[in-house]
C-alpha cells in the first residue's frame, strides 16, 4: 500500500515548518540557553547521586594521563596531606577526577609521534570529549581544587572573577606562587614528596576556583574545607 499525500497534507506540513522556522529564529537563544541549564543541571543531580562520599575533590587537566592505578595511589599521597576528615565518616578520603586535555602544540607534538609509528591512529574525537567534559566539570561546581596544564590555567586567569586570589587565602603567600591566583605545583612539598602526583609536568599549576551558585562549592562550609585543603597541598 503506497502512502498518499493530499494538498491539505502539504499545507499543514508547510504551516509547520513556518511556524518552527519563525520560532527558531526568535527564540533559538532562549532555547539554546534553557537547553544548556537542564544539561548542568543533569550533571550535578547525575553526581550528587552517584558519587561517593568524598571529603573533598581534586581535578587534573593537562596532557598526562592516570592509569587507575596510578590514580588510586595519588588519592593516597592527597589523602595523606588532608588536614582532617571533613565529613566526619572515620576516614580520609579525596575524589581524584583527571581528564587528558592537549592544547594545540601539544597535539601537533602528539601528532608528530604518531605519524612515526606504525599501526596507530590519533583519535581526535577522545581529545574533544576530554575538552568537553573537562569545561562540565568546571561549571558544576563540584570542583575547586584544580591541578592545570598551563595553559588552561592561562584561559581562568583570564576569565574575571573565576579564581581565588591567593593573599585572599594565604596570609603570606607561598614562594610557590609565580601570579595572583597560581603556584607552581612541582615547588611544593607534596609534590617533592609524592610518588604519582610528581610525575605532573613540572609547569602544572595548584590554583583555587571561586564557589558557583550550583554544585558543593556554592555550600559556605564546603568550600571552607576545599580552601582548607588547598592551603595543605600548597604548603612549600
Amino acid at each position: 500500500m503506497s502512502d498518499k499525500y493530499t494538498d491539505s497534507d502539504i499545507h499543514l506540513n508547510g504551516k509547520l515548518a513556518e511556524k518552527l522556522d519563525h520560532f527558531w529564529f526568535y527564540y533559538k537563544w532562549h532555547t539554546l540557553a534553557a537547553i544548556f541549564i537542564v544539561f548542568v543541571l543533569g550533571v550535578c543531580i547525575f553526581q550528587s547521586c552517584t558519587k561517593a562520599e568524598y571529603d573533598v575533590n581534586v581535578l587534573y587537566a593537562g596532557p598526562y594521563l592516570y592509569s587507575a592505578s596510578e590514580a588510586s595511589t595519588v588519592t593516597e599521597e592527597l589523602n595523606g596531606v588532608m588536614p582532617r576528615d571533613f565529613n566526619d565518616d572515620g576516614e580520609k578520603n579525596t575524589g581524584f577526577l583527571t581528564y587528558q586535555v592537549l592544547n594545540q602544540e601539544q597535539m601537533e607534538e602528539l601528532r608528530k609521534q604518531i605519524a612515526e609509528e606504525k599501526n596507530r591512529v590519533l583519535d581526535t574525537s577522545y581529545f574533544s570529549t576530554q575538552s568537553e567534559l573537562y569545561n562540565s566539570a568546571l561549571m558544576t561546581g563540584e570542583y575547586a581544587i584544580l591541578l592545570l596544564d598551563e595553559s588552561l590555567y592561562q584561559k581562568l586567569e583570564n576569565m574575571e572573577g573565576r579564581l581565588r586570589k591567593l593573599s585572599d587565602v594565604f596570609a603570606a603567600v607561598p614562594e610557590s606562587a609565580f601570579s595572583d591566583y597560581g603556584i607552581r605545583f612541582c615547588e611544593t612539598a607534596l609534590y617533592k614528596n609524592s610518588k604519582q602526583l610528581s610525575a605532573l609536568p613540572e609547569d602544572t599549576v595548584l590554583c583555587l576556583a571561586r564557589p558557583l551558585v550550583m554544585g558543593s562549592s556554592s555550600n559556605k562550609a564546603t568550600y571552607a574545607q576545599m580552601t582548607e585543603m588547598f592551603v595543605a597541598m600548597a604548603k612549600d
